[in-house]
């Protein structure tokens, strides 16, 4: 079960907006998600071609509260040699008249990302402990740059076979 509210930023613990695609995007036609995942696993544009190693699940987004629940189902497609420690794209549709909005999350987390994150902080910080912190932490920058260049492939084949 994935917990999420729709005017979400970035949670940890739920749903999170992509920089770089659209969080809600409206498109002409009726569309499911085995729709969606059809699109994004097209033999000669999708995510076949690329190569990612990636697998898609079903799950549930909850939002409400204690009283009053919604669940929507939701495309979850993560990678498969980092199922938990890469973040997982999220999809999500609704449709109205002949029209979908589908939904683009993220959820889940990246340690490698989060310890990228805290360098930097300590980094610009005044405090010379954690300047001194930051000099000596040790990143790998060579899985960092194949994380960021898997989102950023993924990122344009969603944007490519779903016209975000």
């Amino acid at each position: 079960m994935i917990y999420g509210n729709v005017n979400v930023d970035m949670n940890p613990d739920g749903l999170g907006a992509w920089e770089d695609i659209p969080t809600h995007v409206q498109v002409a036609g009726r569309y499911t998600i085995d729709d969606v995942q059809a699109l994004l696993a097209k033999a000669d544009t999708g995510l076949a071609t690329s190569g990612l190693p990636v697998t898609y699940e079903r799950d549930q987004i909850q939002t409400g509260n204690l009283i009053k629940k919604n669940y929507q189902d939701c495309l979850i497609v993560k990678n498969s040699e980092h199922p938990d420690d890469y973040f997982k794209f999220v999809f999500a549709t609704r449709t109205t008249g002949n029209m979908t909005t589908i939904s683009v999350y993220r959820s889940g987390k990246s340690p490698l990302i989060a310890k990228k994150n805290a360098d930097d902080e300590r980094r610009q910080s005044s405090n010379l402990l954690l300047n001194i912190l930051s000099a000596v932490s040790t990143l790998d920058e060579n899985a960092l740059a194949a994380e960021y260049d898997y989102y950023s492939i993924l990122s344009r084949i969603i944007r490519e076979n779903l016209g975000v």
